[in-house]
């Protein structure tokens, strides 16, 4: 088995956690009546970080990996694993009451997404050298915009408009990676 393999099997573990908490979170945040379209908007943007995140990872086949490429490797899966839970849990006070859940977690939910931005920094240029998935970093300072507004403000509209252009960055990003050869 060669180191990628092997580093590519387990962040693929952390990475399938994460799908299945949010898979499992569907039926009660998208089927129930206390539905908030914000709350599902960033739990389908957690499934499009996932899966760019994970075909990203195809970047690093080449690297003679160390102890600490390896360790690190595991950060963003692993923020990306908690967020995940949170979104998918209900509110322990209202369990019907999915907004109430999303502004109960809104703090570390933003703060875990501007940790995951730095991380993809930090993984492209300090760890890796310029990782070609990382052409431009432009996406990456509109969506720590995003979490540093919605780390900041408690406004319902401005976190209506916050899902809805992250969701179009994160789509932007998946059709730029689909379009590459």
């Amino acid at each position: 088995m060669s180191q990628f393999e092997f580093v590519a099997i387990t962040v693929s573990v952390f990475v399938a956690i994460a799908l299945s908490r949010l898979v499992d979170g569907v039926p009660g945040a998208f089927l129930s009546p206390g539905r908030y379209w914000v709350h599902c908007g960033w739990m389908i943007q957690k499934f499009l970080n996932l899966l760019l995140y994970w075909w990203a990872a195809w970047e690093t086949r080449a690297l003679e990996w160390d102890f600490w490429q390896f360790a690190f490797s595991f950060t963003g899966p692993v923020i990306l694993a908690l967020q995940a839970t949170a979104l998918a849990r209900p509110s322990e006070l209202e369990p019907n009451n999915w907004e109430l859940r999303f502004f109960e977690i809104r703090s570390w939910f933003f703060v875990g997404n501007l940790l995951l931005i730095a991380t993809i920094f930090l993984n492209a240029f300090v760890l890796r050298g310029a990782s070609v998935a990382l052409t431009s970093p432009l996406p990456l300072f509109l969506l720590a915009a995003v979490a540093l507004l919605g780390l900041l403000s408690d406004n319902r509209k401005l976190h209506a408009g916050l899902v809805v252009g992250a969701l179009g960055i994160q789509l932007v990003g998946l059709m730029r990676l689909v379009a590459s050869p």
